[in-house]
């Protein structure tokens, strides 16, 4: 995808569903969806060149 000044832009896509992955009692059983994906968000805003995204969209679809 081609920006406005000539210079290529980067699209990313990051879905995750909640998963039985672990134990429902165990350390992640506070966490909902979005606490889940703060450090995936955090390693894609440090792979951006100036650590800010020109748009995100960040939202939970459906109460867990």
């Amino acid at each position: 995808m081609a920006a406005r000044n000539g210079t290529r832009s980067e699209v990313w896509f990051a879905a995750g569903v909640r998963t039985a992955f672990a134990k429902v009692d165990g350390p992640l059983a506070k966490l909902d969806a979005i606490a889940l994906s703060v450090p995936v968000v955090r390693h894609m805003l440090g792979e951006l060149a100036n650590g800010h995204p020109d748009f995100c969209v960040w939202e939970r679809s459906s109460p867990i």
